[in-house]
């Protein structure tokens, strides 16, 4: 059974980065926040999830979820977290 890859994204001082959370791999560096999410997006595989950190992510551009895309909102320590999570049956 493959392990479902996860990806993290959190802000590096002026640059938001996008790393995988199975093997660890950046997979990109932008300065906007809109760009990282859906650079996240776009290589979910089945059961993989985009994780937020816990800080601001100013939103320059919509999101586009594809098909089988859901969205969930987590609280975590009084903060509230956005997993992006990509259905096995989507």
């Amino acid at each position: 059974m493959a392990l479902k890859q996860n990806y993290l994204v959190y802000r590096d001082g002026d640059v938001f980065r996008v790393v995988g959370q199975v093997d660890g791999k950046q997979l990109a560096v932008a300065e906007d926040a809109s760009r990282a999410i859906q650079t996240a997006v776009d290589s979910l595989t089945s059961g993989g999830r985009v994780i937020l950190s816990n800080d601001t992510f100013p939103i320059g551009e919509p999101i586009r979820l594809g098909t089988g895309l859901s969205y969930a909102a987590v609280e975590k320590q009084r903060s509230w977290r956005l997993a992006l999570e990509m259905s096995p049956w989507g």
